[in-house]
């Protein structure tokens, strides 16, 4: 019995994640997870917390081991990590150390760093299908004061120091012990707005008369990146454009690229067009089209596109002169003696 205990001290185990993800382009993310668990774990995940998931590790049996593995994060949703640790004697026991180097999800404490708590993680004596959820149990720090560690049964050393053991609350003999925390997607509203001005625009009132401004902005609650606008313009005969500029990143073949972009950030592209007189008139024929895309989700895709068209009027001075050849006329001096031309002149602008 003795030597099953011994046997049944320590497990380290370190699972190092690596995820394949895609929103609006495809990225990779990488998790990093460090686990040490008394006496025996498996490692899910899953989009629901009452759904054991994919096995992505396991069964980790007794002694230290390590494992790589390949699991694919749904994008848009959250993915829980599903812990189940089995204590066949001794001191029952999970701690671990995770890290996410991608923004494109984060822990529920808002960064890219989790260590095992009290905070972030639920246990249950039930499995997943039907957890019955607590806070765990804090039995000490990851260090030399800890009875756990003291006494041989297990080296965490490599695991952060600040990392808590943790175990369900009813004690030792509750096993399995199933744990959960979460890993939400990074949510970031990206949003395009769009004004023109004048509008409407004259015909020919001038080099560079019209503008029309998108702007782009981040609404968060997350750091936006990777993000681009694609700008589509309809320009009628007569209009062209005579400048793009941004304020935020560059613009090249119809393509904004604003890359990092962080919440509460405004950027604009000015975009500077030549409505000339042979231009038409109409009702909101000009526009330029913005529509926005990032890495991340996107909770609010109803703002993503914006327009302002602008309508075309003409205008134009006509003026009459008249002139009289000769004057006075001489009566009898001739036949066609006398001459009145009259001249119409458009002075514009159409």
């Amino acid at each position: 019995m003795k030597a099953l205990i011994r046997r049944s001290i320590a497990l380290a185990t370190t699972l190092i994640l690596t995820s394949i993800f895609s929103q609006s382009v495809f990225a990779q993310s990488t998790m990093t997870m460090t686990v040490t668990v008394d006496n025996t774990v498996n490692v899910y995940l899953s989009t629901d917390d009452t759904v054991l998931g994919t096995l992505v590790l396991g069964p980790g049996t007794d002694w230290t081991m390590t494992d790589t593995a390949i699991p694919n994060l749904t994008p848009g949703v959250t993915n829980y990590i599903h812990v189940v640790g089995d204590n066949a004697g001794g001191p029952a026991m999970f701690i671990g150390e995770f890290t996410l180097n991608d923004t494109l999800f984060e822990f529920a404490n808002g960064t890219q760093s989790l260590l095992t708590n009290t905070t972030e993680w639920l246990v249950s004596d039930t499995d997943f299908s039907a957890p019955t959820y607590v806070a765990p149990a804090d039995l000490g720090p990851n260090d030399g004061t800890n009875a756990i560690w003291a006494a041989g049964f297990v080296d965490a050393a490599n695991i952060d120091a600040a990392a808590r053991f943790i175990w369900h609350p009813a004690g030792d003999t509750t096993t399995p012990a199933y744990f959960s925390a979460a890993i939400l997607p990074t949510d970031a509203d990206l949003a395009m707005s769009a004004v023109d001005s004048p509008d409407p625009v004259i015909a020919g009132s001038g080099a560079m008369n019209l503008t029309h401004t998108l702007t782009a902005t981040n609404n968060g609650p997350s750091d936006a990146s990777g993000v681009s606008v694609a700008v589509t313009p309809v320009l009628p005969a007569g209009v062209t454009i005579d400048s793009v500029v941004p304020t935020i990143g560059s613009y090249a073949a119809g393509v904004w690229t604003i890359g990092a972009h962080p919440v509460g950030v405004v950027a604009d592209l000015v975009i500077t067009l030549t409505v000339d007189e042979t231009t038409a008139e109409g009702v909101d024929v000009i526009s330029a089209t913005g529509t926005i895309s990032g890495n991340e989700n996107d909770p609010v895709p109803g703002n993503d596109s914006a327009v302002n068209p602008t309508s075309v009027v003409r205008e134009a001075e006509i003026a009459m002169s008249a002139l009289d050849s000769p004057d006075p006329v001489i009566a009898g001096s001739g036949a066609m003696n006398l001459t009145h031309t009259l001249t119409a002149t458009n002075n514009g602008p159409s």
